[in-house]
């Protein structure tokens, strides 16, 4: 996990953040998918994708992901949103924002991939 690899990292994102926030004083293995992301982006661990005509947010990406992800979990879904049922739009949303953030993450892998060939 990034977080535990690199604590000076962490710890400078950490400060950013209120302490209202309410992460877990345990550390990164009690924080939720939420506070790990906005870390990640504190941290710089996740850069944006960028082609000619387009700028890809990867951070925006995970928290939707991470919000359709919750559509799965019948409790949360019912907790927050009891009245909103889940169809083929959500679906499509869903799979596209997935689609996105994997090639994001295969073009950033390419591109380590191709700095580490060259040192």
């Amino acid at each position: 996990m990034k977080c535990l690899q690199n604590p000076a990292e962490l710890a400078a994102a950490r400060v950013k953040i209120p302490k209202a926030k309410g992460f877990h004083k345990g550390g990164p293995q009690f924080w939720n998918l939420s506070q790990l992301i906005e870390i990640a982006n504190l941290a710089g661990w996740v850069a944006n994708l960028e082609t000619k005509n387009v700028v890809v947010h990867v951070v925006n990406l995970m928290s939707h992901l991470h919000e359709i992800r919750n559509l799965v979990h019948p409790g949360r879904h019912a907790a927050r949103m009891p009245h909103i049922s889940i169809g083929d739009e959500q679906y499509v949303d869903a799979k596209a924002t997935y689609l996105a953030l994997r090639f994001a993450i295969q073009q950033t892998t390419k591109r380590l991939h191709l700095g580490l060939q060259g040192a």
